[in-house]
């Protein structure tokens, strides 16, 4: 088991593929491409009966590239406003913050703050207040959360995802390499003690006919002598 890890590790090592093993985790040398790719992104925000403001969901897709994403979200609702949401979000490390400036077309404002962080490469849990306009020009929080889950769909070639799925490509390739190797080791030994039996073989044949010769000519010696 020893030899077969350490083959393991320089097949890796060999592929530039053991520098981040997933058993540190998948984000803990984070660099600003590790979360790149295609989330979807799954929340929405309880109800504020204070303000007879009914709970939300809501349900969308974006890209994430250096660590960053921005995107704008419109929505009529069924009193015919409509709303404006206007996403930005950072991610540095493991964490993730969002901004999202809303607005209608009637001059309401309002504004949700949203943290998380990474549980994986492939998912990310945020949660978040709301915050409504206060006087003079500030912003005062409600008693209204927010929370969501962003889910990979599909991630960037740099990304810790991808990264990781080489990793598991390449222990697999390298686990298989050394099976077959193994495989191979046991044929050649089957091969080598075969040739060895067939030698044996092949002795104890000869050795059987030699002594066959041999009684022969002792026997025909003793029939000349006794003429």
């Amino acid at each position: 088991m020893r030899l077969y890890n350490s083959a393991l590790r320089e097949t890796l090592r060999a592929m530039g593929l053991i520098v981040i093993s997933s058993f540190i985790g998948p984000y803990a040398y984070a660099a600003p491409a590790d979360y790149d790719g295609t989330w979807r992104l799954d929340g929405g925000c309880m109800a504020d009966p204070s303000r007879n403001q009914p709970s939300f969901q809501y349900h969308w897709t974006t890209t994430i590239e250096n660590g960053s994403f921005s995107r704008t979200n419109t929505f009529k609702q069924p009193s015919g406003q409509t709303d404006t949401n206007r996403w930005t979000a950072t991610i540095q490390g493991s964490n993730i913050t969002i901004d999202v400036d809303g607005y209608d077309d009637r001059g309401h404002r309002w504004l949700r703050k949203y943290t998380g962080n990474a549980i994986s490469a492939t998912e990310i849990k945020i949660s978040g207040d709301y915050f409504l306009p206060s006087s003079p020009g500030g912003w005062q929080k409600i008693a209204r959360t927010c929370t969501g889950i962003f889910t990979l769909i599909s991630p960037n070639s740099n990304s810790l995802a991808a990264k990781e799925q080489q990793r598991i490509d390449a222990q697999r390739h390298a686990e298989a390499a050394q099976k077959a190797e193994a495989q191979r080791q046991l044929a050649q030994r089957k091969a080598v003690d075969a040739a060895r039996q067939k030698k044996l073989a092949e002795d104890a044949d000869g050795e059987r006919r030699l002594a066959r010769t041999s009684r022969f000519r002792n026997r025909n010696s003793l029939i000349a002598h006794g003429s």
